[in-house]
């Protein structure tokens, strides 16, 4: 009985034993999962972060190309500006060549005149 009663004994403290490291497991679980919880906020918190970075950088990235299609815009106006300009040069030139030549004429045609009313002039002088 008494063998009986020490081994009862025994294994009250072993299962006293066990019961305690159980719940020292138990315990540093639970402070591992408060961890965790913790950790995962942070990580939410760092990804929300992100999240608002990137879409900030997509906005930013829509009106980067919405002004370089506005700047595209504005040169394809000023390359056709430039091209109307220089079509209107070619044709003042050649306007302008074209009244070079009949003033030309004129000044001859007038000197041609002018000679002519000189000669009897002369012829009487």
């Amino acid at each position: 009985m008494r063998n009986l009663a020490q081994r009862s004994s025994e294994a009250a403290g072993e299962i006293n034993d066990l019961i305690n490291k159980t719940t020292d497991q138990i315990s540093r679980g639970v402070s591992e999962v408060g961890d965790a919880s913790a950790a995962l906020a942070d990580i939410l918190a760092a990804i929300e972060s992100v999240s608002e970075h990137v879409s900030g950088i997509a906005q930013s990235s829509q009106e980067t190309a919405s002004t370089v299609s506005e700047i595209g815009g504005a040169i394809r106006d000023l390359d056709q500006a430039t091209q109307r300009n220089a079509a209107m040069f070619e044709e003042s030139l050649a306007a302008s060549q074209l009244l070079q030549s009949e003033s030309a004429t004129l000044l001859s045609l007038a000197q041609r005149i002018s000679a002519k009313k000189e000669e009897p002039l002369r012829a009487a002088g």
